[in-house]
C-alpha cells in the first residue's frame, strides 16, 4: 500500500495551538512554527465562528503593511490582542464588526496578510491550515521561545477538544455575548481617549 506524502506544514513547520483566544469559548488559532523563525497564523477548522462566516474584513492599517529587505524590517508590531482580521456573519448588519481574529501572540512583527481571504473566504472553511491562513509573522530575535510558552502542542489541543465536547453550542454562545459585552466596555473607553487626543 503507498505512502501518502507529507504535508508542507507536516514537513516544514511545528503545529502549535492557541485555545480561546481573547477569552472566549471555541475561538482557536493556529501557529505553525518554521525553523526561520517564520509563524503562519490562522483558525482551525473547529472555531466556533467558521459555521456561519460569509465574509473576511481585514484593517486597512494590516492591509497597507509594508516589510523591507532580507531582515524584513517595517512590519507591525503585534501584541495578543492585536486584530488581524475580522470575520463577518450571516445576519451581521453593515455597522457590526464581526468577530475578531487575533494575533494571540507576543513577540512577532507582521510580514503579510492573506489578502485572497478577501476575495474568497471560504478558504478559512475549506483549508484552514494551508491556503486559509491568515497570515504570516516574523518572530522577533528577542521572543526566544515565547511562542513555544505560549501555545500547546497538536497533541495536547486534540485532547482538549475532546474534553470540550462535553460543553454545549448554548453555553459557548452564553460565554460569546458576555465576552461581547467586555469588550465592548473595553474598547469605548479607548475611542474616547483617541478622540480627546
Amino acid at each position: 500500500m503507498a505512502t501518502v506524502p507529507k504535508s508542507v506544514v507536516d514537513r516544514y513547520y511545528e503545529r502549535r495551538y492557541v485555545t480561546d483566544v481573547g477569552g472566549r469559548k471555541g475561538h482557536h488559532q493556529y501557529v505553525h512554527i518554521h525553523s526561520n523563525r517564520l509563524l503562519v497564523l490562522g483558525v482551525t477548522a473547529e472555531h466556533v465562528a467558521l459555521k456561519d462566516m460569509e465574509e473576511v474584513v481585514i484593517d486597512s492599517k494590516r492591509k497597507e503593511n509594508q516589510v523591507k529587505g532580507k531582515r524584513k524590517k517595517g512590519g507591525v508590531r503585534l501584541e495578543p490582542d492585536t486584530v488581524l482580521c475580522r470575520m463577518k456573519m450571516k445576519g451581521d448588519e453593515d455597522g457590526l464588526k464581526g468577530v475578531p481574529v487575533r494575533a494571540c501572540l507576543k513577540g512577532g512583527n507582521l510580514i503579510e496578510m492573506n489578502m485572497r481571504l478577501t476575495e474568497n473566504p471560504s478558504l478559512l472553511k475549506e483549508d484552514p491550515e494551508d491556503t486559509g491562513y491568515v497570515a504570516i509573522v516574523m518572530q522577533r530575535i528577542d521572543a526566544g521561545d515565547a511562542v513555544l510558552k505560549q501555545t500547546i502542542s497538536e497533541e495536547e489541543y486534540r485532547a482538549f477538544l475532546k474534553k470540550e465536547e462535553g460543553q454545549s453550542e448554548g453555553e459557548i454562545r452564553k460565554d460569546e455575548e458576555t465576552q461581547e459585552k467586555e469588550d465592548a466596555k473595553v474598547e469605548e473607553p479607548a475611542e474616547k481617549k483617541r478622540k480627546v487626543e
